[in-house]
């Protein structure tokens, strides 16, 4: 149940999409959930969308996952109004698995076909905006790794491995191509990046799959869409 009263309005009971005790979307009634990207986190004192700034999401398709992302262009133009939900800072991105995303679309009232896919500019940005202490800069600039702040890597050259991060990223950024992020297979092996930060964080943004070297978001590895 809502308060509403301090605009005049009633207290009305809405449905809140919660998880792992977050309140993802806290009233879904007052939500549009056709467009891109949505409010989800909308004012919690008369439940008009806009009314208050951020929660803004883009959901994004990843084969039968779905994940929100912050909404980087609208982002990019405003961070105060479309700044991501608050709960983004604390747990990170949500990421909806197969029957927690049937779920969502049947709560929501939208078609799982009709969320737009992920594409590799999406990854670009969202590693991005992951990165710790803007490792990787700060939009609208393009994804690049500033790295005197990286003291080594676990796997190879740490060269060699940022070389071909930023080959990755540059390719990426530029590129509305379908992706999909799979689990890491037996053969998949994470290269982990050390940092000259406060308190001497690792980093995961690579993933070496025999002799290929691909991006990684989250311990996902980012795979061209079938």
């Amino acid at each position: 149940m809502l308060d509403f009263r301090s605009s005049g309005q009633s207290r009305p009971t809405v449905t809140q999409l919660v998880a792992e005790g977050e309140i993802l979307a806290n009233a879904i009634e007052f939500t549009t959930w056709s467009v891109d990207p949505v409010q989800v986190e909308v004012c919690f004192d008369c439940g008009v969308e806009r009314c208050a700034p951020g929660g803004w999401v883009s959901p994004r398709r990843s084969g039968d996952r779905v994940l929100w992302i912050p909404a980087f262009d609208e982002l990019a133009e405003d961070q105060g109004e479309f700044g991501p939900p608050r709960y983004f800072a604390r747990r990170g991105v949500p990421l909806f698995e197969p029957e927690a995303a049937k779920t969502l679309a049947k709560t929501v009232g939208v078609e799982l076909e009709d969320v737009r896919p992920l594409t590799s500019r999406d990854v670009a940005l969202l590693l991005q905006w992951m990165a710790p202490s803007d490792l990787l800069g700060a939009a609208p600039a393009a994804p690049r790794v500033r790295r005197e702040d990286v003291l080594a890597a676990t796997s190879g050259d740490r060269d060699e491995a940022l070389d071909r991060l930023d080959e990755l990223l540059a390719a990426a950024i530029g590129s509305d191509a379908e992706v999909v992020l799979q689990n890491r297979c037996d053969e998949a092996d994470p290269i982990r990046f050390f940092l000259d930060l406060p308190g001497h964080p690792e980093w995961t943004p690579l993933v070496r799959i025999h002799d290929r070297v691909e991006l990684a978001v989250g311990g996902l590895v980012v795979r061209p869409s079938k």
